[in-house]
C-alpha cells in the first residue's frame, strides 16, 4: 500500500484497474520468481479477479507470457460477463458512470473496505457464538452455499474479506455487465475513449490471439461465472484450453469448499504435465 510519491488519500494512488494488474504487477511476480528460484518458466494460478488480469496480461503482452509461464489454471474466471440477469446486479451495473462520480467526489478510492478491523472482529466473534450467524451472512451475500463450502472456515474469510479494492476494479466489473459483456479495456467516457483509444468505445482485449495451455475450471452454482459465459470463453480461446473441470460449487467453493479433492486429482496433475519441476511429494 506504499508509493513512492503519492499516499493513499491521493486521486492518482488509486489509477488502476485489472489491466495494470495484468500487465505490471503480474509480470513483476514472474520475473522476481524467476530471478530467486533459476527455473526457466512457472506455472499461473489464478481465482476470480485473479483470471481477469492474466487474460489481459496474456491478450497485451502475448511474447512475454508465452516465454516465462508454461501452463495457465483459471478457477471461475470472470471474463465475458454476458448471461447474469439479476435485476439489481444489472441495475448497479448500468449506473456505472453515476457511481464512479460518487466514489471519486467522496474519495472513496478503497471499496469494500470495512471501516475498521473491530468490524471483522466483531462478526468473528459472532461468528464463535452463533455459527448460523456465518451462514445467514454469506448466503445473503451469495458468497458461501453451506451443502458444498466449509462454513466452519467462514469465520477465517470474514476475518479477512473485504478488506478493500480500488474503485476502478469494482467498476470495470460493473462496464462489461452493462456493455453486454465484452472483454474490453477500461470505460473512460467516449471523450475520454476517443482520447485515449481513438474510438469512443473501449477496444476489447483479443482473447482469440492468446497462445498458452490454459486450464480451465468453474463452478456449476456459480452466480456471478455462469457456465454459459466459460463456454463462450473456451470457444474463443479453442485450442487452448487443455483441460476443463466443472466443480459442484458457487464461486468461493474454490477457496472454502468441503471436498477439495478437484485440487489434487485434476488440478495439481495439469501443473505437474506442464511444469514437471512440481515436487512429487506434491502428488501423494
Amino acid at each position: 500500500m506504499g508509493h513512492l510519491k503519492y499516499s493513499r488519500k491521493d486521486f492518482e494512488f488509486w489509477q488502476f484497474y485489472q489491466e495494470e494488474m495484468g500487465t505490471i504487477d503480474v509480470p513483476s511476480f514472474i520475473d522476481f520468481i524467476i530471478e530467486k528460484t533459476g527455473v526457466d518458466k512457472v506455472s499461473y494460478v489464478g481465482h476470480s479477479e485473479g483470471t481477469t488480469q492474466m487474460f489481459m496480461g496474456l491478450s497485451s503482452m502475448p511474447e512475454y507470457f508465452k516465454e516465462k509461464v508454461n501452463v495457465f489454471a483459471a478457477m471461475a474466471p470472470p471474463v465475458f460477463i454476458r448471461s447474469i440477469t439479476d435485476p439489481r446486479t444489472v441495475a448497479e451495473a448500468t449506473h456505472w458512470p453515476i457511481l464512479m462520480d460518487v466514489f471519486e467526489k467522496f474519495k472513496l478510492y478503497n471499496f469494500i473496505k470495512l471501516p475498521n478491523s473491530q468490524w471483522q472482529e466483531g462478526l468473528v466473534a459472532a461468528c464463535d457464538l452463533i455459527p448460523s450467524i456465518c451462514q445467514l451472512l454469506e448466503r445473503g451475500s451469495q458468497f458461501l452455499i453451506p451443502d458444498v463450502d466449509n462454513m466452519q472456515r467462514a469465520k477465517v474469510m470474514l476475518a479477512n474479506f473485504p478488506s478493500g479494492a480500488g474503485y476502478r476494479t469494482t467498476i470495470y466489473y460493473g462496464q462489461c455487465v452493462a456493455n453486454g459483456g465484452h472483454f474490453h479495456k477500461f470505460d473512460y467516457g467516449k471523450d475520454a475513449n476517443m482520447a485515449i483509444y481513438g474510438q469512443i468505445t473501449p477496444p476489447d482485449f483479443p482473447v482469440e490471439d492468446i497462445d498458452m495451455p490454459i486450464a480451465i475450471f468453474n463452478g456449476s452454482l456459480d452466480s456471478v461465472v455462469l457456465e454459459a459465459d466459460v463456454d463462450y470463453l473456451i470457444e474463443k480461446l479453442g485450442d487452448n484450453v487443455v483441460y476443463h473441470k466443472v466443480i459442484q460449487g458457487d464461486h468461493w467453493t474454490f477457496t472454502m469448499a468441503k471436498d477439495m479433492s478437484w485440487y489434487q486429482n485434476d488440478l495439481v496433475n495439469v501443473l505437474q504435465k506442464y511444469n514437471p519441476t512440481v515436487p512429487e511429494e506434491f502428488l501423494q
